[in-house]
Parts: structure tokens; C-alpha cells; sequence
């Protein structure tokens, strides 16, 4: 009875009818009910979603299954060899494994305190019971961006403990530049105004990730200070940009175009860091080959994209658009496309790093030896003094 009340209830009325006709036997109803409840903690809601994950998953673990051998020159690659790779990572990476590990456990245990706060307002407590209502388990949409600038912190900690601020990293220089004038511009948001403030466990009364984001600045700063020295008109110039821009689409919740306008501006500020870390990171892994390799550039690059999901799922599902929230323009559409940006970002820097890190050199390219073969420098060259400095790198060759 209990599954077939809960059957009843999906959305997709086919795939309904289809598992109602099957016998009592057939479906035991906890493991089901169980199963579709952890789904829908990820955004899955109906039997025929859950189905294309896991049709999903198995195809990508297939791909990856026949695709790695090759990639790392073997013939076989069994399980014991991806664990003893993994324990070699974590081994490797210990301190970040830690420091993301705690930060994770204070999370979770935030969460399983739950929500102390009571509001006075009769009207705004009823609206925050629907919003934990249809946020079961995170209590509020608000815990993603919670979790983001926790996990933001965790980065920037660990690029200063592993002293990374030599401009290895794809976060140093420019990108940093942009960062700091975003967490700038959030400082400025919260002295002015108390709507933009977030809410839920995480939150402790929205103080936990503005404290998390005025810790950032001070690496922020160490890291930014050489390209804010070498090149400081290219920064200034799109934070100009983004201002200007910023003044034309904004939201209405603080009812002050100034402090409205600033939520705008930090996002976009956001999306400009994630532009100048792909480039960079890009800039990395096609110049020379002659580099050093940081553990910490690896860490970086696998949860920037993870925080910047939170993000891109917080304004996709929890922020709905609405006309009488617009202030001017179009700020709904400012703000998810760039954070669908920054995402698409990091992601491509992943990609860029992992071919990098695992493509060996040449790895793409098809010619044979005699069609790449460089063609030393001729005699009368050579007596001209042209072609000179590269008589060492052809020897080499």
C-alpha cells in the first residue's frame, strides 16, 4: 500500500500505471521508497531520471574502464591498481584530503544541529518553514552557497601553506586580482545591508561565510600583489566594465540601486576570476613543458569546479525569477549565465590540467618522426649568424 501510494504521487503517469501493474512481490517498498528519496536529494524525482543516471554512470565508468590502459601504456588495469593510484593520490595530497575532510565534517555536523534561530515575524517564519519544507535535507537552498565559500577558504588556505604564490598556480595573478575584488565588493554588500545575508545551519546567522570570505582577502592580496603591480590597467579595466554593466542589471531586494547593483557586480567579478584562471591554465599546459608541478595546482583544480556547482545549482533551481525582484534589466539571467560560465570554466581548466597531467606529449598528434623532423639551419645561415641560437636545440633533437 505504501508503494503503491507513493507511486501514485510521481510525475510521470506512464512509468506509474507500468510498475502499479507489477505484483506485490515484485517491488519491496522501502528499498524503493529509499532509493527514489536519495534522488531526489540530487534534483532526481521521477523512476525514469534516476533510470538515465544510472544509465549515465555505468557508461562513463565503461568509458573510463577501456579508455585508461591506454592512456597510462598498459594493457590491463585492474581494481587493485586504481586503489593502490588512489591511496597514492591521498598519500600525496594528505594535508588537502585533511583540510577538506574537516571542513566537510563542520558542515555536517551544522546541519545535524539544525535550525536554533526562530523568527520573530509570524510571516517570514511560515516562509522559512516552506523553504526547509521543500529543502528536506539541506534546511535551504542558502546551505550551497554556505558550502561554497567554506570550501573557497579551504583552497586559498592551502595555496599559502604550500606557499604556491610564485604564480605557478592559475589562481595567482589576474584571476586572484578579480577574486579580491569580489570578496571586496561582498564586504561592502553585508556593511550595507542586511537582505542579502545568508540563512540556514551553515549559516550561523549568516556571520559564518562572511567571516569565511574576509579571510580570504589577506590571500587574496598575496596573491594578487605581482599582477596588480606588472599590470594594473588590464584589471582596472574590467572591473570598470563590470561596474558599468553591473549599474544596468540588478535586483530589488535591498530597494537601493547602489547596494543592489553590487550583488551584480561581485558575480560578474567571479566570472571574470574563472576567464583569467582558464586562460591561464591554458597558458600552462601549452607552454613549455619545462615546469613545476605543485600538488596543490591538482587539489585546485578538481574542487573549483565542485564549489562553483553549488553555486550554478543554487541560481538554476533556488532562485526563481520573478519581475517584481527586478530592479533593472535583466539581473535573473546576469546572474545564471554567469555562474553557468565560471562553471563551464573550471571545468575546461580541468580538462586542459587532467591532458595535460595524463596525455603524454604528442599524445594527438599523428604525423611520423620524418614529418615533424626540424631541418637544421643551413650554411649560409649559419655564416650569416641567423639561425644560431637553435643549433644547441637541434643537436638535442
Amino acid at each position: 500500500q505504501r508503494t503503491e501510494a507513493y507511486l501514485r504521487r510521481q510525475s510521470d503517469p506512464f512509468v506509474s500505471r507500468a510498475l502499479l501493474r507489477l505484483s506485490p512481490v515484485d517491488i519491496e517498498a522501502p528499498a524503493l521508497v529509499l532509493a527514489m528519496q536519495l534522488f531526489a536529494v540530487v534534483g532526481i524525482s521521477t523512476l525514469v531520471g534516476a533510470i538515465e543516471v544510472l544509465m549515465g554512470v555505468v557508461l562513463a565508468g565503461t568509458l573510463l574502464s577501456l579508455e585508461m590502459p591506454a592512456r597510462l601504456q598498459r594493457d590491463v588495469v585492474s581494481l587493485r591498481s586504481y586503489w593502490k593510484g588512489f591511496l597514492s593520490i591521498m598519500c600525496r595530497n594528505l594535508p588537502e584530503c585533511a583540510g577538506l575532510a574537516t571542513v566537510l565534517l563542520i558542515a555536517l555536523l551544522l546541519r545535524l544541529r539544525g535550525d536554533t534561530e526562530v523568527d520573530l515575524d509570524p510571516g517570514r517564519q511560515q516562509v522559512w518553514e516552506q523553504i526547509k519544507t521543500e529543502w528536506p535535507v539541506l534546511m535551504g537552498a542558502d546551505t550551497l552557497l554556505n558550502l561554497q565559500a567554506m570550501l573557497r577558504l579551504v583552497v586559498l588556505i592551502f595555496l599559502a601553506l604550500r606557499a604556491d604564490f610564485s604564480g605557478m598556480s592559475p589562481l595567482s595573478g589576474t584571476s586572484s586580482s578579480f577574486f579580491l575584488s569580489s570578496m571586496l565588493t561582498r564586504a561592502a554588500i553585508a556593511a550595507r545591508t542586511q537582505i542579502y545575508r545568508l540563512e540556514g545551519p551553515l549559516a550561523l546567522g549568516g556571520d559564518l561565510p562572511i567571516a569565511c570570505e574576509a579571510a580570504m582577502v589577506p590571500f587574496l592580496i598575496a596573491l594578487s600583489s605581482r599582477a596588480l603591480r606588472q599590470s594594473p590597467a588590464r584589471t582596472l579595466t574590467a572591473i570598470a566594465v563590470a561596474t558599468s554593466y553591473s549599474r544596468s542589471h540588478y535586483l530589488n531586494l535591498a530597494n537601493d540601486p547602489s547596494t543592489d547593483s553590487l550583488f551584480t557586480l561581485a558575480h560578474l567579478l567571479e566570472l571574470c576570476a574563472a576567464i583569467a584562471y582558464l586562460g591561464s591554465t591554458i597558458a600552462t599546459c601549452c607552454g613549455a613543458r619545462e615546469r613545476k608541478r605543485s600538488n596543490v595546482v591538482g587539489f585546485m583544480h578538481l574542487l573549483m569546479p565542485a564549489q562553483q556547482a553549488l553555486a550554478a545549482y543554487y541560481f538554476l533551481t533556488a532562485f526563481e525569477p520573478h519581475q517584481r525582484l527586478v530592479g533593472a534589466g535583466h539581473p535573473f539571467c546576469v546572474l545564471i549565465i554567469s555562474n553557468l560560465a565560471q562553471l563551464g570554466a573550471y571545468l575546461c581548466a580541468l580538462a586542459f590540467y587532467l591532458a595535460d597531467r595524463f596525455g603524454g606529449e604528442g599524445s594527438f598528434d599523428t604525423r611520423t618522426d620524418a614529418d615533424v623532423a626540424p631541418q637544421p639551419p643551413s650554411l649560409e645561415r649559419q655564416a650569416r649568424g641567423e639561425d644560431t641560437w637553435l643549433i644547441p636545440f637541434y643537436a638535442a633533437l
